[in-house]
């Protein structure tokens, strides 16, 4: 991810043309003042500089000199031109977009540092005339490369979870991802709360438009984990029965852990979990009694079995590792 951000970064600058970004070059922050010491002779005849006019365009300085043999076309600019671009007026707004950073925060900073800055408005056409599309020009890449991948490698094993903008049921966006086992982006689908009934329906209608995507692309799934929701967990059911339904092991155990811990404060209890068989928890008031339990799972058929002393209260207590299912 860091290697896209930087093939990005840097590919703001081929966009506007043919030019070799200096990759190697450092930047440094450069005091007028000690500016001044540097320009006294005129780079031509090395003259003495009678006058010098400074004018800022964005990040770059640029300063016309008049020495005392009337040499008065020489103009010095801090930054490499790019098409009548400066170059870091094209990398400040790469920089900010690839590090995921806001115009207002570092321009802020900027503020504070009495550093020269771009615009309000110098920022957003950049973004929008030459980062927005490198960036989807990289995703469109990125993506044909793992369908492809996909293809080739027959029927495979994707991971799924939502993300939405807030927290709570406010939520006015929400961003569905779709992975493979190795990491990589299969699709992804942002949904609008304007287009479902509610902020709950977001997460089922963006897994729903990834998993119609992917099929377009005679993409095979074998399986798919997800993260417990009840609408996804029924419309798997229900709708995509040949596909393999699954639970990912961290919202599994979170689960597992809120019912054990409500159970564990009765004495005797014997429940199920619905779907992955049986437990029976048994808790003392002893400082030292040691509690067990065994867990069986009927989809994966494999068996999960921890014991855990009590608390100094003398109530039980229950740590509870990990689930792993198969298939």
């Amino acid at each position: 991810m860091l290697q896209i951000r930087r093939d990005l970064f840097w590919g703001t600058l081929m966009i506007r043309g043919k030019y070799n970004p200096p990759m190697k070059n450092p930047l440094f922050i450069v005091f007028e003042s000690c500016l001044k010491k540097l320009l006294k002779f005129c780079p031509k005849c090395a003259g003495v500089i009678s006058e010098s006019k400074m004018t800022t365009c964005g990040s770059m300085l640029s300063i016309k000199i008049r020495c005392i043999n009337n040499h008065d076309d020489y103009c010095w600019t801090s930054q490499p031109m790019i098409k009548n671009t400066a170059a870091g007026n094209l990398l400040t707004p790469a920089a900010i977009l690839s590090s995921g950073n806001t115009f207002s925060r570092i321009a802020q900073f900027a503020s504070f540092l009495k550093l020269k800055f771009l615009s309000h408005s110098t920022f957003y056409n950049i973004q929008n005339k030459f980062l927005f599309p490198l960036v989807d020009k990289a995703w469109t890449e990125e993506r044909c490369s793992v369908l492809e991948a996909i293809k080739r490698d027959g029927p495979v094993n994707l991971i799924g979870n939502g993300r939405c903008d807030s927290l709570g049921h406010s939520a006015k966006y929400c961003t569905y991802t779709v992975m493979t086992d190795e990491g990589k982006v299969a699709y992804f689908n942002l949904v609008q709360v304007t287009e479902v009934t509610s902020s709950n329906a977001m997460e089922k209608e963006g897994f729903e438009g990834c998993l119609a995507e992917l099929q377009a692309e005679d993409v095979t799934i074998r399986r798919i984990a997800t993260d417990r929701h009840t609408s996804i967990s029924s419309s798997m059911n229900k709708e995509h029965k040949e596909i393999k339904d699954r639970f990912d092991v961290w919202h599994l155990s979170k689960w597992a852990v809120k019912q054990l811990t409500k159970k564990a404060k009765v004495n005797s209890v014997k429940t199920s979990f619905p779907g992955y068989g049986q437990y029976r928890i048994t808790s003392g008031r002893a400082p030292q009694h040691v509690m067990a339990m065994q867990m069986s799972f009927g989809k994966s058929g494999s068996r999960f079995s921890t014991t855990s002393p009590s608390s100094t209260n003398g109530v039980a207590t229950t740590t509870f590792t990990s689930v792993v299912t198969q298939g």
